[in-house]
């Protein structure tokens, strides 16, 4: 297949905004914290609360991420399974992170990329890091999965959760990852 100039324009594009957010996932320590250290994103996780881009460690206010945010990625095919998993590593705070990650949302069985028609696994609960914490940083991460698979509804404490650990368990494969910063300050 011969590609076009504006398909080869659009794949350096995409290829510099996914080494770009490498960069930060590594200097912020998602890479070796959250996701595995030899972990190397092959989609482009985009992910906006109204007008909020979240944008690889760019801080948000706690106010801007009370809803449920849009999230795109350009899905493998049509037919493609997919999780979403949002999780803050840093509770409660990054200094002292004991209680280990938090759940904030995961949707599974996703079709391609229409996440809002996937499974909802755990119900969004919005960022409420406690005063005076410092940043916390909120990790957004895309897991191809095999086919449709059969989860159980996460329910009980959502703290001192491992996403990545959870999602090794139904085989998943990590394909995108995104974040935020937030804090309330005290």
């Amino acid at each position: 297949m011969i590609q076009s100039p504006a398909n080869e324009r659009e794949l350096v594009k995409a290829r510099a905004a996914l080494m770009k957010g490498l960069k930060s996932l590594t200097d912020s320590d998602i890479i070796g914290e959250v996701v595995p250290s030899d972990f190397i994103p092959s989609v482009e996780l985009n992910v906006k609360y109204l007008t909020k881009k979240v944008n690889y460690g760019k801080e948000l206010s706690v106010d801007a991420t009370r809803m449920i945010p849009e999230v795109s990625w350009v899905p493998e095919t049509d037919k493609t399974r997919y999780t979403l998993i949002m999780t803050d590593p840093d509770v409660p705070s990054k200094k002292n992170p004991e209680d280990g990650e938090f759940r904030h949302w995961v949707v599974a069985n996703i079709k391609g990329s229409a996440y809002k028609n996937g499974e909802d696994l755990s119900d969004y609960v919005s960022p409420s890091p406690p005063s005076g914490s410092g940043f916390h940083r909120y990790v957004f991460l895309l897991y191809k999965q095999p086919g449709k698979l059969d989860f159980e509804v996460l329910t009980g404490k959502r703290s001192g959760w491992e996403a990545h650990s959870w999602a090794e368990g139904y085989g998943l494969e990590l394909v995108g990852c995104n974040f935020f910063k937030a804090q309330v300050k005290g």
